[in-house]
């Protein structure tokens, strides 16, 4: 219900199909990175039992900060996008404007959530483990990589929508008739 519900209201945000789609299997790609890493240091290295619940409530974090993360530069991009510009150019604009402040605010939320991980409990170590890796991974590597490479190579097609959904591009069609 929770992938549903953000898919529907990323569909209205962005003006897209195509993209809250790739925004959810984005933030996908985060939570299993990074529970692999923890089952990896705390399963395997520490031979810790992992705690059941670090799945659910790194499902639970993602979606909200990804998602916040997702947001910020996808629709810094269509913003770009819908001053004229081609995608390639969008997605180099936004990311030079979004980046930095999407790096300062992963760094700020995976220190604190890796302070957790000083507790002299393991379940607290694990989730203080999993949402730094989880954030850092998210922003550094999803966002400034996998979301740029992905708007470029998708180009166009990323802003496909039926009818009044669809925001960018619709101006310039409008614009020629």
């Amino acid at each position: 219900m929770v992938i549903i519900g953000i898919f529907l209201v990323l569909m209205i945000v962005l003006g897209s199909l195509l993209l809250p789609a790739f925004a959810i299997v984005s933030i996908a790609m985060s939570i299993a990175w990074s529970f692999a890493a923890t089952y990896l240091v705390f399963g395997l290295w520490l031979d810790a039992p992992l705690l059941f619940l670090v799945p659910l409530i790194l499902f639970v974090m993602l979606m909200g900060i990804g998602m916040d993360y997702n947001v910020f530069i996808l629709t810094r991009i269509r913003e770009e996008a819908h001053k004229g510009k081609e995608t390639k150019q969008a997605v180099v604009d936004a990311v030079e404007a979004t980046g930095g402040i999407i790096t300062a605010l992963a760094l700020i939320m995976a220190g604190a959530f890796g302070s957790l991980m000083f507790s002299g409990n393991t379940m607290l170590q694990e989730f203080g483990f999993a949402l730094a890796f989880a954030v850092l991974c998210d922003a550094m590597i999803v966002r400034t990589y996998v979301v740029p490479a992905a708007m470029t190579l998708m180009g166009e097609k990323a802003w496909w929508a039926p009818g009044r959904l669809q925001r960018v591009g619709r101006r310039e069609r409008l614009e020629k008739k």
